[in-house]
Order: C-alpha cells, then sequence, then structure tokens
C-alpha cells in the first residue's frame, strides 16, 4: 500500500481537491484546484506516453487544457461539476489503468 501512495500521492491530492471543489468553496479555492488538476493530468500524459499508452495520454492532455489556469476556459457552475465529476473518475482510472514507471 505504501508504494501505491508513493506513486499516486499527486493523483490522490487532485481527487480530493477536486471532491472539495464541489462544495462552496471561494473563488480563490477554484483556482488552486484548477493549477492542482493540470499539473497532475500533465504529469499522468507524459506517464501514459512513457508506457506508451497514447489514448491515456490524449484524455488528460484535454483535462490539462480544460483545467488549465493560466488560460481558463469558463463554464458554467453546473458544466463545472461534469467537469469535476468527470476529472475524478479519470483519475481514479489512471491509478490502475496507467501504471508509472517504479
Amino acid at each position: 500500500m505504501n508504494k501505491f501512495l508513493k506513486m499516486n500521492w499527486l493523483v490522490l491530492a487532485a481527487i480530493v481537491m477536486i471532491a472539495g471543489a464541489l462544495g462552496p468553496f471561494p473563488y480563490v479555492y477554484d483556482q488552486l484546484t484548477n493549477w492542482m488538476v493540470a499539473i497532475a493530468a500533465l504529469t499522468v500524459a507524459l506517464a501514459a506516453k512513457n508506457r506508451g499508452q497514447r489514448t491515456y495520454m490524449w484524455i488528460f492532455v484535454a483535462a490539462a487544457v480544460i483545467f488549465n489556469p493560466i488560460a481558463p476556459i469558463y463554464l458554467t457552475a453546473d458544466q463545472w461539476r461534469i467537469a469535476d465529476i468527470a476529472a475524478i473518475v479519470l483519475f481514479a482510472i489512471s491509478m490502475f489503468k496507467v501504471r508509472k514507471q517504479a
């Protein structure tokens, strides 16, 4: 279990922050969440690229673009909830399907 946490700590942190974004937090929390999700998505995309998993690579590049904090995409609150839930599911899947280098 310790190896699992060591390999997936960034993804787990992103999942926790996204789940928190579903609650009534101030806008600055959403900005911090976007930074965390974009960094985690790019990390997973790089791991997928290194493992030859091109489909996962492109999915997480798309997630990084949607959640990017530098040139944000403006969505309604309901659209962000859908994107947040989809990101949680994607990151949860990535912990088991995208094998990182040990």
